[in-house]
């Protein structure tokens, strides 16, 4: 019984984690989208192997990785990285030009962080669209 009783308690901390993020994220995103122009019309959080967050520009719709809670110093960041994708769909110098106007110290590596902002290579494009549908349950307006 052992394991069924991790599954549960790590199901509790995903939906925990999950909530915090939905206390924060939609105040990030209503400060950033009229500094960047753009409007975001879902959001959702979503545990992810290897992303910190996607964007797909043409839903407009970002979705954001559960884990960030645990990098508080990132998030802010990485909604306003996406966000950023909104009216830049690549990695382009456009998109590194409308960071470095809106956010200077994104090159910077976060101060309590082990990561730096930048990691991600610039100019390919690492998986910014969504390759599944969303799910409507994780889905959020930004709209409270």
């Amino acid at each position: 019984m052992r394991g069924g009783t991790c599954l549960a308690s790590s199901i509790e901390a995903h939906e925990w984690h999950r909530s915090l993020l939905h206390e924060v994220v939609p105040a990030i995103i209503r400060r950033w989208e009229a500094r960047l122009g753009v409007r975001v019309r879902r959001y959702f959080l979503q545990r992810m192997k290897t992303r910190r967050g996607v964007c797909n520009h043409l839903a407009g719709h970002i979705r954001l990785n559960t884990e960030l809670v645990k990098k508080p110093d990132l998030l802010e960041y990485i909604v306003v990285h996406e966000m950023a994708h909104l009216s830049e769909p690549t990695h382009s110098e456009r998109f590194t030009a409308l960071l470095d106007r809106h956010y200077p110290t994104w090159r910077k590596p976060a101060p309590n962080s082990t990561s730096c902002l930048c990691r991600q290579s610039l100019g390919s494009n690492d998986g910014c669209y969504p390759r599944a549908a969303q799910s409507p349950r994780r889905l959020r307006k930004v709209t409270e």
